[in-house]
């Protein structure tokens, strides 16, 4: 039927574009405690090689604490690292407004928005 989701069909994507400047993973959909797990493993592998990652969340629907958990450990695997790490959202995004509800937008490395097509070129 029109409108509903196939069961098979995962909850969420990311699409990872290499550009000159960042690396720009897209996460697509709705992330959760379900694939919030398989989501870091392919922000990881994203990152690997990348001097920046830009971690763009616009395009979510739906982010629950589970999502936010693995940005903020992401931000702390790679503060270490040579990999600078930047959360994009669109400020009026389910992303952005829930970074912002629970205090994530002071803890999180954002970037300003728009910032992610522009370093991906």
């Amino acid at each position: 039927m029109p409108g509903q989701r196939d069961d098979h069909a995962p909850l969420a994507e990311v699409q990872v574009h290499h550009g000159p400047a960042a690396t720009v993973a897209a996460v697509v959909g709705e992330l959760d405690m379900s694939n919030a797990d398989d989501i870091h493993q392919q922000l990881r592998a994203a990152a690997s090689g990348a001097t920046a990652l830009v971690v763009d969340l616009s395009g979510l629907g739906f982010i629950d604490s589970a999502g936010i958990a693995i940005l903020d450990r992401l931000h702390r695997e790679l503060a270490t690292g040579p990999t600078e790490l930047r959360i994009s959202a669109t400020p009026d995004s389910v992303a952005a407004r829930t970074l912002r509800l629970a205090g994530m937008d002071r803890v999180l490395p954002m970037a300003p928005a728009g910032q992610d097509s522009e370093t991906a070129g």
